[in-house]
């Protein structure tokens, strides 16, 4: 009697919550250490970099952590095309091939365009796209753009605290907890609080944020993931010091002859503060910001090979920042002995409110072996609301019994150059600006063209005094 040939046993291991070949949103693909081999950045598509006809540089998550970039200005520090400027002590602010922007961001490929500092404790990767890319992501682009791609509930055990101390007093502690509950839900929770100084006089910056994320797989190639997103940032708003050029030497020089020689920075020790510090420097001098958002993001892929996507997102910044600063160079021959110069203020508020949604159909086919296809049909709609309310400050001066006067005529105060911190009562009580605009965006991508236009919508726009009086009256 022939023997009965053995049965392989059957793995009881369920398989991944995400097959190896899938990312969830439009994040890197094959990822190994700082190697990301494709991106659905560019194109919308998940396609190989090689095959991008377009400059991209890609911070994975291995990149961030071995150079403790925990902000976006540390990670694009060393991006080639990048240059990362001050931002006026209050947002992210860069320089893309050649192209200033503060609104460029993209949160998993939607709009992230209000003017704060991002943290990455939630971060797996930053993309920077370099080039022209309005075709694709509408207004903006002229330089390029930086998506950063977020941490999702991909079924991965994950048990992560991080404890950070340095020099200035710097404290942070951050959590990555993540698991899958079942086969068909996954969670995933980060969160961040930070409390440090600075080498500056006065400097202080705290800020936390939670990021709980919900995966849901009710089919075998359905994903559904729901994020919310809380993120506060606080800190001491410092704009540097000023600059000594030619009319700091030369009495009566023309301004107009100013802007052609280079100016630099004024000899003042490193810690020094301009600006005013009553009743206390934070008091007057601050950028806040709170982040709430909502993300939706829904993935299907049908037995045919065609991808569906859907994702929505839905955001509310609200920011407001106050400073004092230097409103002109130092005048050596003005004043007491070291000079002088003029101390001005503002407090801006600038709250906004974005919607975004975007639908992208995908399928690929192969017509030979040699020659693929992939087909991208895609929309896109919108609504941004912002306000720019801003206030310019009123000082009390010893020549007025120290009284504050909000009539215009002391926005600004002249301050020794060697003792620049002022302590004057003052108040941000002279208003400038009111600006009220609704934008609504609509892109269709149908298969083989592309369409890209936008509605603007300016409801209320209202302008004090000077500022803003080039608007259109209606």
């Amino acid at each position: 009697m022939a023997p009965t040939p053995s049965v392989p046993a059957q793995s009881s291991e369920p398989g991944p919550f995400v097959p190896s070949e899938q990312v969830l949103g439009y994040g890197p693909s094959g990822v190994v250490g700082y190697v990301a081999r494709g991106t659905s950045t560019a194109t919308k598509t998940n396609t190989p970099i090689i095959d991008i006809p377009q400059s991209i540089t890609i911070l994975t998550k291995q990149q961030l952590q071995d150079r403790a970039s925990y902000s976006l200005d540390q990670a694009l520090t060393y991006v080639p095309g990048v240059t990362v400027t001050g931002g006026e002590g209050n947002k992210d602010a860069v320089t893309i091939r050649g192209q200033n922007t503060s609104a460029d961001f993209y949160r998993d490929g939607i709009r992230d365009d209000a003017e704060y500092y991002r943290d990455l404790y939630n971060i797996q990767a930053v993309e920077v796209l370099k080039g022209p890319s309005a075709l694709t992501f509408g207004r903006g682009g002229g330089g390029g753009i930086i998506n950063r791609f977020t941490k999702k509930a991909d079924g991965e055990t994950i048990r992560n605290l991080e404890v950070v101390g340095g020099s200035f007093g710097k404290r942070r502690v951050t959590a990555d907890i993540g698991q899958a509950g079942s086969d068909t839900l996954a969670l995933r929770l980060n969160a961040l609080y930070e409390k440090s100084e600075g080498y500056r006089s006065y400097f202080q910056m705290e800020r936390y944020g939670v990021n709980p994320t919900l995966t849901w797989k009710p089919l075998e190639k359905t994903f559904v993931t729901l994020s919310y997103e809380h993120y506060h940032d606080r800190r001491f708003n410092d704009r540097g010091i000023p600059s000594i050029g030619a009319p700091s030497f030369i009495e009566g020089f023309p301004a107009g002859l100013a802007s052609f020689i280079p100016g630099y920075p004024a000899p003042t020790p490193y810690y020094q503060f301009f600006g005013n510090t009553f009743p206390t420097a934070r008091t007057n001098n601050f950028a806040r910001i709170d982040v709430n958002l909502v993300d939706l993001n829904m993935e299907h892929k049908t037995d045919f090979g065609l991808e569906i996507r859907n994702h929505t997102m839905f955001a509310s910044y609200r920011k407001r920042y106050a400073n004092t600063f230097p409103g002109e160079n130092v005048l050596l021959f003005e004043g007491p002995p070291g000079g002088q110069m003029e101390i001005e203020g503002y407090v801006h508020n600038t709250p906004r409110t974005n919607i975004f949604n975007q639908t992208d159909l995908v399928y690929r086919f192969d017509m030979t072996p040699e020659i693929k296809h992939t087909l991208l049909a895609g929309a896109e709609v919108g609504n941004q609301r912002s306000a720019s309310e801003r206030n310019l400050s009123c000082f009390g001066t010893p020549e007025t019994n120290l009284v504050v006067n909000c009539d215009g005529s002391a926005t600004a105060v002249d301050a020794p150059f060697l003792n620049p911190a002022l302590y004057l009562p003052m108040s941000y009580g002279d208003p400038r600006e009111r600006r009220y605009t609704e934008s609504r965006r609509r892109l269709w991508l149908p298969p083989g063209s592309d369409r890209d236009y936008e509605i603007h919508r300016h409801p209320r726009r209202r302008a004090l005094r000077s500022f803003g009086s080039d608007l259109p009256r209606r």
